[in-house]
């Protein structure tokens, strides 16, 4: 069995690599329109409400649904589970603030060298990761942002030390509804190219990867690159998020870099779906909206996750998407 799906795999990616269907994005308009129409929808309350309260709440939405689709593209598309994802959501937060609060450099600026800084980390640290498999890879990423903690606590004048940074300049100057169009319009360009990517020649490879590993290095690719450079486009998508949730905050400290803040996309995208791009935003949506009514009972809210988690994990292994596409078979049925 294992052997006939290894050649079947391989028989996919002969074909992709080497024939390409004239309609082959024609079949993924329908996820395109989906978050179209949902940009739309919060253009529109945006425009028309004065609910400074729930546009808050959609801007964080927004970001964290760039945050949980850009670990989907590792964890979900790649195979590779990281529990240290913090390390670019919060490391583009520090580096875009302190190049503004220590030198003064636009906003943009610093979003762009974070980005730009952290996706050439990403790279270089996935290629020795690449290497490492199952519970391995998951630990060292977890304790890389730990170590980052370390060094931020011994340098209190320089990069804030435990009680972290604020007093640099906002997003959009603190203007709520501008930052949210700003905010809006990123991430919806941001998960149409991570859902581009997914479906692209290179999606199929890293998927390829995925499932079998040894057949793809066989077939003369080069699996350590491939994971490395997955590595690095989720890690410059992290850093997006972080970069303008922390600019839009107006603070940042090492709770940004803690294990629970890698948790979150890991738990937003078993709720939507794994591996599903759109499936991720869907559990962000729901996981940010309890959470504000959550807020005043920390711990329980980590136990009504948990219990979720657990819930869609035995009943719906493929998430919320999983359920819609279920339901949609059985109708066709």
């Amino acid at each position: 069995m294992k052997n006939l799906k290894r050649g079947n795999l391989l028989k996919n990616l002969k074909r992709y690599l080497f024939y390409r269907e004239p309609d082959k994005w024609k079949k993924e308009y329908r996820l395109y329109i989906l978050l179209l129409i949902i940009a739309v929808i919060e253009f529109l309350f945006c425009f028309i409400s004065d609910d400074l309260w729930w546009i808050r709440i959609l801007i964080v939405c927004n970001l964290y649904a760039l945050y949980s689709a850009s670990w989907d593209l590792l964890g979900g598309v790649c195979g590779q589970v990281s529990l240290g994802h913090a390390l670019f959501f919060g490391g583009a937060g520090y580096i875009s603030a302190l190049l503004n609060f220590h030198y003064g450099l636009p906003i943009l600026i610093g979003i762009l060298i974070s980005c730009v800084v952290l996706t050439a980390f990403a790279f270089f640290l996935g290629l020795p990761l690449s290497r490492l498999k199952g519970p391995y890879f998951v630990l060292v990423t977890m304790v890389i942002p730990l170590i980052i903690i370390s060094i931020i606590t011994l340098f209190p004048l320089q990069l804030g030390g435990e009680g972290g940074i604020s007093g640099f300049n906002l997003l959009a100057g603190g203007d709520i509804k501008a930052a949210f169009y700003i905010v809006l319009v990123v991430t919806l360009i941001s998960v149409v190219i991570i859902l581009f990517i997914a479906k692209s020649n290179l999606g199929l490879i890293i998927q390829t990867i995925r499932e079998d590993e040894r057949g793809a290095k066989s077939m003369g690719i080069n699996t350590a690159k491939y994971k490395a450079i997955t590595f690095s486009l989720s890690a410059l998508f992290a850093a997006l998020a972080g970069a303008l949730y922390t600019l839009f905050m107006g603070t940042i400290g090492p709770t940004f870099l803690l294990p629970i803040n890698s948790v979150y996309p890991i738990i937003m995208t078993i709720i939507g779906g794994i591996g599903t791009t759109l499936g991720p935003l869907i559990g962000a949506y729901i996981i940010m909206i309890l959470d504000q009514y959550l807020q005043t009972v920390p711990a329980l809210r980590i136990v009504i996750y948990s219990v979720v988690t657990i819930l869609i994990l035995r009943f719906a292994p493929s998430g919320l998407m999983g359920l819609v596409s279920r339901f949609r078979k059985g109708r066709t049925a």
